[in-house]
């Protein structure tokens, strides 16, 4: 996912000094003076999606989610816990990171909320069929519109799942179809309980027959 302006190249999303970065993960990095991992990229060949299809892509994400890491004992780790798609932007909140600071020569660390991060998804599919939603290479591994999961491996090499709460799978409903007995004994009850005419019921008797 693009962060900022959707416009900017790879090399302007990491010159030193930019505010702009592909993901959390760098984020926390970047603000912590570590040194920014390779990212994965795009191949060369890679063609960015039409508008049609960008917007065909982006219809099923809109609204909220909510972000869960499906890796553990990684040194970086999603720590955002919600997502709020509206067009191509994404607006991530929520969750909390550890902040180490020097207070009177100790160092301190404390647990902070994490600032909220927007970020633009566009989509380019490499020749290979791969779906990336950014530049940087984050990959499109499955999205199950049925059980709202979308399994995201992003630029740093680490997977993910957007999820959707109280989502219920139903199931479809089968209409089943009286049988002519079982009309008919309706249509005597309700002749006999003078609720429609003996013309009424001879017409509605032929219908069901007719049937």
């Amino acid at each position: 996912m693009d962060v900022g302006n959707p416009d900017l190249s790879v090399d302007d999303r990491m010159s030193p000094g930019s505010d702009i970065v592909s993901n959390p993960c760098l984020k926390c990095m970047y603000c912590c003076g570590m040194l920014i991992p390779k990212v994965r990229g795009i191949p060369a060949d890679a063609k960015l999606l039409s508008l049609e299809e960008q917007n065909q892509l982006l219809a099923p994400l809109q609204g909220a989610w909510k972000l869960r890491p499906l890796e553990s004992g990684r040194q970086h780790t999603i720590m955002y816990t919600d997502i709020y798609v509206e067009g191509p932007k994404v607006i991530m909140s929520g969750g909390m990171h550890n902040r180490t600071r020097h207070v009177d020569g100790r160092r301190v660390t404390a647990a902070v909320a994490n600032r909220t991060q927007v970020m633009y998804i566009k989509y380019w599919r490499g020749s290979d069929g791969v779906l990336y939603i950014d530049r940087m290479g984050s990959i499109v591994e499955s999205f199950d519109q049925l059980k709202n999961e979308l399994r995201i491996n992003n630029a740093l090499g680490i997977s993910f799942m957007w999820y959707r709460e109280n989502t219920v799978t139903s199931q479809p409903v089968v209409a089943v179809q009286p049988s002519i007995s079982d009309e008919l004994e309706k249509l005597v009850a309700l002749l006999k309980g003078g609720h429609i005419t003996q013309e009424e019921y001879d017409e509605a008797k032929q219908k069901v027959l007719a049937h």
